[in-house]
């Protein structure tokens, strides 16, 4: 009796299965790097506005902090560009960062009512663990793929296409993803 009711949970769950190539692993880390960026950038305009202004006021006025400005306006312009810049080298920080994945993988979500079972599978390494909604700290969205952040630096992703069909994706993902918007392909 205990294996039909097994059974009988394990045809209620919802999979999503898939592979995520290196191509689209460097794409998505690059446009997450500037995403994320943006406020740096902001940042570094500000700072970089502000060394001007002082430039500006120091050459005006004899007010004396004639240094000031020459450190503000580089620091604000390198703050700006980085995002930029570790976007255009997604590539190489994505083979450092992570080897085992770096070449893509194929993954398996198993979503259930109190978590989800994910398995990674590389070639080179393979990983299975379960990991509950309560944990994520955020869910963005690239195209097809979706980040499933549980801090800043460990991340997991999936293909919305990978779902079985509309309805199995709209409950997962509102499971994952409290602000998820119901999508229909109408």
């Amino acid at each position: 009796m205990e294996d039909i009711e097994i059974l009988e949970e394990e045809s209620q769950r919802i999979v999503n299965k898939g592979e995520i190539s290196r191509e689209e692993l460097i794409k998505c880390t690059r446009t997450s790097a500037i995403r994320g960026g943006l406020s740096f950038s902001i940042i570094g305009i500000i700072i970089a506005i502000i060394g001007i202004a002082l430039l500006i006021t120091t050459f005006s006025n004899s007010f004396d902090a004639s240094f000031l400005p020459y450190i503000l306006i580089p620091c604000g312009i390198i703050i700006a560009a980085l995002p930029f810049v570790l976007g255009v080298f997604a590539d190489k920080f994505l083979d450092k960062q992570n080897k085992s994945i770096s070449g893509g993988f194929k993954y398996k979500y198993q979503f259930n009512d109190d978590g989800m079972d994910i398995t990674l599978d590389s070639g080179v390494a393979k990983l299975h663990t379960k990991l509950n909604y309560l944990l994520i700290y955020k869910v963005t969205y690239f195209d097809d793929v979706v980040f499933i952040y549980l801090n800043s630096s460990v991340v997991y992703m999936l293909k919305l296409s990978g779902f079985e069909n509309e309805n199995d994706r709209n409950t997962a993902m509102k499971k994952v993803d409290k602000k998820y918007k119901v999508k229909n392909n109408d």
